[in-house]
């Protein structure tokens, strides 16, 4: 029996200087999508992505949170990484997308051009850079029963998303958010902040709706041509309408209840494309001990030469070949 293939794609906190170096030098590929998006951002801003990405003053682990830079980054970055694949014939049965990773999604689901996803990213950086106030995002290791049972969590701090058991976040001002992780420290709980410079899935962006949706209601958008996975609505969507472009980024992410619900359906092969592998590691955590799926991210924050990037796209090669002849 055919193993489906699902392409995750992650958003805002996933991403890092120096992301996709490694592809970007070796694979001719990867380098043209990532120039061709761009030049569609230069278009709208006047400026370029790609020397501030791969500044080589700027180490990995030096924190890359500009709104403006990071929001086309991720999608530039997930989209040319899907061209990869796509060129080794690593194709995807359906497609989940977290997050800002739902515009990547969308390009693969072709419910939006690449071109079109390209803007719309890049327009949607723009108004949140320009209205609203810059706040964060704190990743908790623990159970999300507690946000319930501490008040001051609760009180300063909103859910922005839910990926297993242990692990939640948590959007705030970033002065509250220091004074939560000062208090999780005094009970031995492991916590840590995003790399980002706006409150994601929270009331700290609620400023930038009403303009953006104003933009996004003249969009025009495609059936998906294969099962489009949403973090948002926690199921498969079929028509996509504009305000599901504003919803994708703030309302709560339901990473664990997706994965539980494909879980239900059988065994699926796990394709993580976003930058540090995060959505693979959200999902090991999420399997049952007898699930028999399987989970591989292709890029890591660490060191990764091209040689193992290689490595993964033949494991990928093989179960998507096999797949197809265990299908017929």
């Amino acid at each position: 029996m055919k193993m489906p293939i699902i392409f995750m794609f992650s958003g805002q906190g996933s991403q890092y200087y120096q992301m996709g170096k490694v592809l970007y030098e070796s694979n001719s590929t990867f380098k043209k999508w990532m120039l061709k998006a761009d030049v569609i951002y230069q278009d709208i801003t006047g400026q370029s992505v790609i020397p501030h990405l791969y500044n080589n003053k700027a180490a990995h682990a030096e924190s890359f949170k500009d709104t403006l830079l990071t929001h086309p980054a991720i999608f530039m970055l997930e989209h040319a990484l899907l061209q990869v694949l796509y060129e080794k014939k690593i194709q995807p049965d359906m497609v989940l997308g977290s997050s800002l990773g739902e515009f990547a999604a969308a390009v693969a689901a072709n419910i939006l051009s690449f071109e079109e996803a390209m803007s719309i990213v890049t327009r949607q950086a723009q108004l949140l850079d320009k209205n609203c106030q810059e706040a964060g995002m704190l990743a908790i290791l623990h159970d999300p029963i507690i946000y319930q049972q501490q008040d001051n969590i609760k009180k300063y701090s909103e859910i922005a998303a839910i990926n297993f058991s242990s692990h939640f976040v948590v959007s705030g001002k970033n002065q509250d958010l220091n004074n939560i992780v000062d208090q999780l420290k005094n009970q031995h709980i492991a916590s840590h902040r995003l790399p980002v410079s706006h409150g994601f899935h929270s009331t700290y962006i609620d400023n930038a709706e009403q303009s953006f949706k104003f933009y996004a209601a003249e969009i025009i958008f495609h059936e998906p041509t294969l099962p489009f996975i949403s973090c948002v609505n926690a199921d498969k969507l079929g028509h996509i309408k504009s305000d599901h472009l504003w919803d994708i980024i703030r309302r709560p992410i339901q990473f664990e209840k997706v994965i539980q619900l494909i879980e239900i359906q059988g065994n699926v092969c796990y394709v993580d494309l976003g930058p540090s592998g995060t959505l693979s590691t959200f999902v090991k955590y999420n399997l049952s001990s007898d699930s028999q799926s399987r989970y591989f991210h292709i890029l890591t924050p660490y060191h990764q030469d091209f040689q193992s990037i290689e490595g993964i796209f033949n494991t990928l090669q093989s179960i998507a070949f096999s797949s197809e002849k265990r299908g017929h």
